[in-house]
């Protein structure tokens, strides 16, 4: 009996092993150390489809992203000043693989070996038909990390970013301003998103901050940024703090270029006629001086030359009277 209860025992132990093996398996990766997922991939589109916050290990996040369908990426962001989080990336637009890396030092990407075109889970809907991901309020969490979100302002009807620290958030939790904006953009208190919307809302007057500096910010983290220049007529790279800082800061080149350089003409008009107004304010100022000082030297001449021509000669010369109006005494004289 006791030969009979080993053997039982050992074989459930064999199909236990065999079992987690096969699941280990049934996804076989790609590992791409340093890379980060480059912020093109969005705008060709791909999607982030999960923040798992909770997973800081590359096991915990392959696992998850291989239990779905629609998920062809997972990577493990490591900040520097933060603990490791899981990200989930659905790769698959129109039947093609749009996902391309870069180089990056925070992160780990793990790429399924083979990508196809899956249809989107019931979880994935529900991320993209969640009112509560556009209407809660910021929630910041009381964790000391710094890691760059995005949070839908139901009041200005507009996506901000914001420093999330790492645990006890809420869903109104975006870990792209793209993805905010597709999610929730122009929602108020009872509406429900449209996943379909575009990704790329423009604000209602770029040229305010297209025109502006780039600024860092008062933070040290470390979140490559796009600005855009104005003087070269392009988007540069520059390296956010994490908070603070102005509007003129984009997550892509592509979403920087889209944003300001289709408002060129509208910021160029504004900027040359900031530029033709301050010389033409000195010319007519210069102009209106000269000419005050002229008038008031023609009128200063005129009133001398006025004088002059009404003086008497006899002004100076005294008035006689005649001998029959002089004094008594002056005639017995």
């Amino acid at each position: 009996m006791a030969h009979f209860w080993i053997t039982i025992g050992v074989y459930l132990s064999i199909c236990y092993i065999c079992s987690g093996y096969a699941r280990e398996e049934a996804c076989k990766w790609n590992l791409n150390a340093e890379l980060g997922l480059d912020p093109q991939s969005f705008d060709d589109g791909a999607s982030y489809i999960a923040h798992l916050p909770n997973i800081s290990d590359s096991i915990g996040c392959q696992s998850a992203c291989c239990r779905r369908g629609d998920c062809q990426l997972a990577i493990l962001g490591t900040p520097a000043d933060g603990t490791a989080e899981c990200f989930l990336v659905s790769c698959v637009n129109d039947g093609k693989d749009v996902c391309v890396l870069r180089p990056s030092s925070q992160f780990q990407v793990f790429r399924k070996m083979s990508v196809s075109p899956a249809q989107p889970t019931e979880g994935y809907a529900r991320l993209h038909t969640c009112t509560e991901c556009c209407t809660s309020p910021q929630l910041v969490g009381p964790c000391k990390a710094a890691h760059l979100r995005f949070y839908y302002d139901i009041n200005t009807r507009s996506c901000k970013s914001f420093i999330y620290g790492g645990c006890q958030g809420n869903s109104n939790n975006f870990v792209s301003q793209e993805e905010c904006e597709s999610t929730c953009g122009g929602v108020i208190a009872k509406d429900i998103p449209n996943p379909k919307k575009s990704v790329d809302i423009k604000p209602k007057d770029p040229a305010d901050h297209c025109l502006i500096p780039s600024d860092p910010g008062r933070c040290r983290a470390a979140f490559p940024m796009f600005y855009y220049d104005s003087k070269t007529r392009s988007c540069r790279q520059f390296i956010y703090g994490g908070c603070g800082g102005n509007a003129n800061r984009f997550t892509s080149e592509e979403y920087c270029m889209k944003t300001c350089q289709g408002q060129e003409g509208h910021f160029q008009e504004r900027g040359s006629t900031r530029d033709r107004w301050t010389p033409a304010f000195f010319l007519v100022a210069t102009v209106a001086v000269i000419s005050a000082l002229l008038l008031a030297g023609l009128i200063s001449m005129s009133v001398r030359k006025f004088k002059l021509t009404h003086l008497s000669p006899l002004d100076d010369k005294e008035d006689l009277l005649p001998e029959e109006e002089l004094p008594s005494y002056m005639d017995t004289a």
